[in-house]
């Protein structure tokens, strides 16, 4: 049953990062809208100026969000989640809005946005979502990196936060951590417990 679920957790992953390069790939295709609206720009006269304008901001936003959205796909971050949902009011708000209702609810939501960005999601509680992604991922996988590697120790067999200094045993090999930056580990040293050397 266990090997079932990882084999859906990776099917379930392949098919996001091909939706992802499928939206990158129409994002980037897109792209020569807006180079084409470059040129069409400078042509436009006081009459539909206006028209030209919101036209070209609404591709240009539509690209930002599909990109978001890509970010969201691969990442799962709530950081990322909120940056669509404001790119797509900031769309919404300065291409759609015609009353100053309109104008008002967006300018509310953004500002929710940012209230749930800093005070539901401080520094501290994204480091610990990266963290907890990070363990839940190398259950199910073998570690890739340094940092997946440490994540997998620590949610393996120890409780207390990653810090410079902090050592790890697995097998005849000692691992020490010698730099994190941000709650990310950067270097580590790796040394044979038999022989005592590098």
């Amino acid at each position: 049953m266990e090997r079932i679920k990882k084999g859906l957790l990776r099917y379930a992953t392949g098919i996001e990062v091909v939706l992802a390069l499928l939206i990158l790939l129409g994002v980037t295709i897109a792209l020569t809208s807006v180079v084409r609206y470059l040129t069409i720009i400078p042509q436009s006269d006081t009459t539909n100026i206006y028209e030209v304008l919101q036209n070209f901001l609404s591709i240009a936003l539509l690209l930002v969000i599909g990109i978001e959205l890509v970010l969201m796909l691969l990442t799962h971050s709530p950081t990322s989640v909120l940056e669509l949902v404001l790119f797509a009011i900031a769309r919404k708000m300065l291409v759609y809005s015609e009353t100053m209702l309109e104008l008002l609810i967006a300018t509310a939501a953004i500002a929710i946005v940012f209230a749930i960005k800093k005070y539901l999601l401080d520094e501290k509680q994204l480091t610990f979502i990266k963290k907890t992604q990070n363990k839940q991922r190398t259950k199910l996988e073998q570690p890739q990196n340094i940092e997946d590697l440490v994540h997998y120790l620590e949610d393996e067999k120890y409780d207390n936060q990653i810090k410079e200094g902090k050592e790890f045993t697995v097998g005849n090999l000692k691992l020490k951590v010698d730099s994190v930056v941000d709650g990310v580990v950067k270097d580590m040293k790796i040394e044979r417990i038999d022989d005592k050397g590098m």
